[in-house]
C-alpha cells in the first residue's frame, strides 16, 4: 500500500500442492472453474462441484473419503527407466478405465531422464475410507513404486 493505493508485488501463478487433494477429496476440478472464471467472468452456480467437473473424465468413488500425496525422491543419481514410465502409463490407464479420483502418479520423468540425488522423482495419490487405511495404502505404493523404479 503506497499513498492508498494498492500495488501488486507478486503473481503466483503455481497450483497450490493441496488444490490436488482438494480436488479428489471435493470432486471439483480447480482449474476447469478458474478458467471459466477467468474466460466467462462467471463462478459456478453449485458451488464448485458440477459445473465445474466436466474437464477431466476422473470422478469420485463412493465411500473413498481421506485421500494422500507423497513425493519420492531420488536416493541417489539415477536414470529414469524404461520400464517405470511404461508402469507409469498402465497404472493411471487403469484408474481411468476405473473412473477413480484421478490418476495415481503424477510429475512422471521421461524414460532416460537423469535425476540427482534428493531430487524429486514422481508424486504418488493413494486414498482410503479413513486417514489409517489412506495412509496404508500410501504406504503399500510408495513401497510399490520404489521396488519398480530401484531394482
Amino acid at each position: 500500500l503506497c499513498d492508498g493505493q494498492v500495488w501488486t508485488l507478486e503473481v503466483n501463478p503455481r497450483y497450490p500442492a493441496s488444490v490436488e487433494i482438494l480436488e479428489r477429496a471435493a470432486d471439483i476440478r480447480a482449474l476447469a472453474c478458474h478458467l471459466t472464471a477467468c474466460r466467462d467472468g462467471r463462478l459456478p452456480a453449485d458451488g464448485l462441484s458440477t459445473s465445474c467437473s466436466e474437464a477431466t473424465p476422473y470422478t469420485a468413488g463412493s465411500g473413498t473419503r481421506c485421500h494422500g500425496k507423497a513425493i519420492l525422491y531420488a536416493q541417489h543419481d539415477l536414470i529414469v527407466p524404461e520400464a517405470f514410465a511404461a508402469f507409469a502409463e498402465r497404472c493411471n490407464a487403469e484408474a481411468k478405465s476405473r473412473e477413480s479420483h484421478g490418476p495415481p502418479l503424477a510429475d512422471i520423468p521421461t524414460a532416460g531422464t537423469a535425476v540427482p540425488a534428493g531430487w524429486p522423482i514422481t508424486t504418488l495419490f493413494a486414498s482410503g475410507e479413513d486417514q489409517q487405511s489412506r495412509i496404508v495404502a500410501l504406504q503399500a505404493f510408495v513401497a510399490e513404486v520404489r521396488e519398480r523404479f530401484f531394482t
